[in-house]
């Protein structure tokens, strides 16, 4: 239960999402983030929902492989970051595996100035809209985005007001919100 949001801006992509842990009808807010950089070059950045053990995994445990200043994006999330993840996340006991079919979590990829959401089959998503979200908030924080997808204001501001309508409306969403934000 969670919302993380994720926007393209012009040096690079931002990823928000909220602080709050969810269990059925409980809930409490964490200090742990569901949003972060990986590696030190500010290139890649993780918003996940799910499990928090799956965001500890990939955020204490994934060491990213290289990016080229000439690679494709999408051809390295598909081909080498989501094998090291899959791989991590089976040594330390994440994926289930039920009819021969791997499943994990979902979350969002931003890598240099592209936005993925990586399902729980492992498959990575790039949509057409500059913005993306996923978790039990993610209709209402689409749907904000599409609402100000013309308006003249920061990107920072419209995944704000995104994460605000998800926590309005969803009540596995709340907390403080927090933010990772990458460059190309």
């Amino acid at each position: 239960m969670t919302c993380i949001v994720g926007i393209k801006t012009p040096t690079g992509v931002l990823i928000g999402g909220d602080t709050q842990g969810s269990s059925g009808w409980d809930s409490r807010e964490r200090q742990d983030a569901k949003v972060f950089r990986l590696g030190t070059k500010r290139r890649l950045a993780v918003g996940f929902t799910s499990s928090y053990r799956m965001g500890q995994i990939l955020r204490f445990h994934l060491t990213p492989p290289e990016i080229h200043p000439d690679c494709d994006e999408y051809g390295w999330a598909v081909g080498d970051f989501v094998p090291a993840a899959r791989e991590v996340l089976k040594t330390h006991g994440y994926v289930k595996i039920e009819n021969s079919r791997e499943q994990s979590g979902t979350f969002l990829l931003a890598v240099r100035g592209r936005l993925f959401q990586v399902h729980d089959d492992l498959q990575v998503a790039e949509h057409a809209a500059p913005f993306d979200a996923c978790g039990c908030g993610e209709n209402y924080a689409i749907g904000a985005f599409h609402v100000l997808e013309g308006a003249k204001m920061a990107p920072r501001r419209k995944a704000q007001i995104a994460l605000e309508a998800a926590a309005r409306f969803s009540n596995g969403v709340g907390g403080r919100f927090m933010f990772a934000e990458t460059t190309t």
